[in-house]
C-alpha cells in the first residue's frame, strides 16, 4: 500500500523525471492534480488499432495506483473514406494487447474529475499489488516506478 500523499509526490517526481515521456511507445503525456494521462502507440499488429489511452490514478479503496485504459482503432468513413477513431471495447484486451493473464483487467465506469460524468475504462485491478510490488518499509521511496514496470512497462514496451 502506499499513502495518497506519497503517491501524489511520487506521481509528480515520476512526471519530472521524464521516465514515461522517454518511453519510445509514448506519444503524450499530461499530468494532472492526482494523475497522469498517457497516450501510447499500440504494442499490437492489429493494423485497424489506432492507439492506447491510458491514465495513472489512485484507488482511496485499495489504497494502490490504479491503471486505467482505452483502446482507439481507426475506423473509414463510408461518406468520404476518410479515417477517424472510435473508442472501442474488444472482449479479449488483454489477448490483443499481449497482457499477463495474471492481471485482473475488466471494464469499469469511472467517474471524470473535470466533467463528474461516468466514463468507461479497462481497469487492471489492484486487489494483489501490495504483495505483486512489494510493500516492505525499503521499497516505500520508489513504490510507484516499481508498480510501473510490473503494471505496465511489463507489457507496454
Amino acid at each position: 500500500m502506499i499513502s495518497y500523499q506519497r503517491y501524489c509526490d511520487q506521481l509528480h517526481q515520476l512526471y519530472d523525471s521524464k521516465t514515461l515521456q522517454n518511453q519510445i511507445v509514448v506519444q503524450v503525456v499530461r499530468l494532472l492534480d492526482d494523475s497522469i494521462l498517457l497516450q501510447t502507440a499500440v504494442p499490437s499488429t492489429a493494423k485497424d488499432l489506432s492507439h492506447l489511452e491510458l491514465k495513472i490514478t489512485y484507488s482511496q479503496v485499495y489504497q494502490e495506483p490504479l491503471l486505467l485504459l482505452r483502446v482507439w482503432r481507426k475506423d473509414q468513413s463510408q461518406e468520404d473514406e476518410s479515417d477517424f477513431v472510435s473508442l472501442w471495447f474488444p472482449q479479449d484486451v488483454s489477448a490483443l494487447l499481449g497482457i499477463d493473464k495474471s492481471f485482473q483487467l475488466e471494464l469499469d465506469a469511472v467517474v471524470s474529475p473535470t466533467s463528474h460524468l461516468q466514463e468507461t475504462w479497462y481497469s487492471i485491478h489492484p486487489c494483489d499489488t501490495a504483495e505483486i510490488v512489494g510493500d516492505q518499509a525499503k521499497y516505500a521511496d520508489g513504490y510507484l516506478n516499481r508498480w510501473l514496470s510490473v503494471f505496465l512497462f511489463s507489457w507496454l514496451i
